[in-house]
């Protein structure tokens, strides 16, 4: 998150307005977002580049591809649920320093085939989630519980050797807090 505020920098540069970061929701929707406007027009999401997503951002920005399918699926909710008509695609690589060390970015415009499969999926999720009938889970004991005779009285602290382990005593709700070494000198 820290490199993400840095770039915000960076994208507020290219975008020519301040972005917020918000969580959005519209009807049963909702996204996150790493950048919003304040007219909610534009958004930004950011990504800790990697070698294949500098790459594919890059050929993006020339118009020779798009960015990977799962980057444009999110941003396509974050239209959905904004109603934003572009998000600058970022992808950024700092120093431990916070210096900038490479940048790339592209512009995605909403899809609206892309769209329909996104709510497509969503509405298959809702079936199937509520046709699911959990497996029955059998259950057995583990261990045993102690009697109550057993029990350790409320608040008992010390090991067994503390305790006085081998000694004849009372082991019961009513028996007296009093610490270990009280009961050893007889000041019981």
């Amino acid at each position: 998150h820290r490199f993400e505020a840095l770039a915000r920098k960076l994208a507020e540069q290219i975008i020519g307005e301040e972005l917020y970061p918000v969580t959005g929701v519209e009807g049963r929707y909702s996204a996150t977002f790493d950048g919003l406007t304040m007219l909610e027009d534009t958004a930004w999401e950011h990504k800790a580049a990697s070698d294949s997503l500098i790459r594919a951002i890059q050929d993006a920005d020339q118009g020779n591809a798009l960015p990977p399918e799962h980057y444009r699926v999110q941003m396509e909710h974050q239209c959905m649920v904004s109603g934003a008509e572009r998000v600058l695609f970022m992808a950024s690589k700092w120093t431990d320093d916070g210096e900038l060390i490479e940048e790339r970015h592209c512009w995605y415009w909403p899809d609206a085939a892309l769209r329909a499969r996104v709510v497509a999926g969503w509405e298959q999720f809702e079936r199937e989630l509520a046709d699911y009938q959990p497996p029955p889970v059998e259950t057995t004991a583990a261990g045993r519980s102690r009697p109550w005779s057993m029990a350790r009285p409320r608040g008992w602290r010390g090991s067994r050797r503390a305790r006085g382990a081998g000694r004849v005593r009372r082991e019961c709700a009513m028996w007296p807090m009093v610490s270990p070494s009280r009961r050893r000198k007889g000041r019981v």
